[in-house]
């Protein structure tokens, strides 16, 4: 796993150790809260949609360097377990978007890339911040956004645009309070939200992460897109500091029979492709 300074510095003051990933995060995750409970929801939110029992069983990966592959309705790309998890980075390039082949230009298509904090391993609770967009014939619209689910998720106000890179980081001081950063290193902006007097943490799970997110109780149709890489893909926690994306779970987007991403995860790089 490589380092760099500016990451070790956002991750300093946690002892170093080696992480442990979990080979079944995502078997045990628990299914969705009912989709009444978001019909409002506009942006994304990372509580997945897949029950466990109709979750394609985890299998050995031999081609990315990861350990296992599994795969989702609406996630792709690493996530890993560990203790006391309270920090996850990445920098993200903000990718081309457009409507899906075959599609249709009067729909609207979408899907956000963010990193995060639980929302897996049977802990329903996340906090989150990323980017998000959506496309029509007219062309995209990207945004900033921010979610300590199951709390109401929101827009940072921050500009976003196509070839962008940007810096996404969670930073949780308890299980119950943090904070959620933005950098657009491409126009040197930066923004942040904090939180307080959240729903509990597990603080066992960290992920990197593009989604096909849902809204208004559904899933919003899955836009084509251009590879996304998160470099500096690394987190902390109670026992580790800057620890990478090795021996995570990579999972690949598979709806309705097909599969609609193709996802690795390697050193501290995390790369989705879309091969719907």
């Amino acid at each position: 796993m490589k380092t760099t300074a500016a990451t070790a510095l956002l991750l300093a003051g946690f002892a170093a150790a080696a992480p442990t990933a979990s080979r079944q995060a995502f078997e045990r995750r628990a299914a969705r809260f009912a989709a009444a409970q978001r019909q409002s929801a506009t942006f994304p939110y990372a509580v997945n949609g897949t029950a466990g029992a109709d979750r394609i069983s985890l299998s050995k990966n031999e081609n990315d360097g990861a350990e296992y592959v599994s795969y989702d309705s609406n996630w792709s790309g690493a996530s890993t377990t560990d203790t006391g998890i309270n920090n996850v980075y990445g920098i993200t390039n903000v990718p081309s978007v457009g409507v899906p082949p075959g599609g249709d230009g009067s729909t609207t298509y979408g899907g956000s890339v963010w990193v995060g904090i639980d929302g897996g391993d049977g802990c329903d609770v996340i906090l989150q911040t990323g980017i998000t967009w959506t496309v029509n014939g007219d062309g995209p619209s990207y945004s900033a956004f921010y979610e300590w689910y199951p709390a109401p998720s929101g827009t940072l106000d921050i500009e976003i645009n196509e070839g962008d890179e940007i810096v996404m980081q969670v930073y949780a001081t308890s299980t119950t309070s943090g904070a959620a950063y933005i950098t657009n290193k491409s126009t040197g902006q930066s923004t942040s939200q904090g939180f307080s007097g959240q729903q509990a943490l597990c603080q066992q799970g960290a992920e990197w992460i593009f989604e096909d997110y849902s809204v208004s109780g559904g899933l919003i149709p899955l836009s084509s897109f251009s590879e996304v890489t998160i470099n500096q893909a690394t987190y902390a926690g109670s026992t580790t500091q800057g620890a990478g994306v090795d021996g995570a779970t990579v999972i690949d987007i598979s709806q309705n029979g097909q599969t609609l991403t193709s996802a690795s995860a390697s050193g501290d790089t995390v790369q989705v492709s879309y091969t719907g």
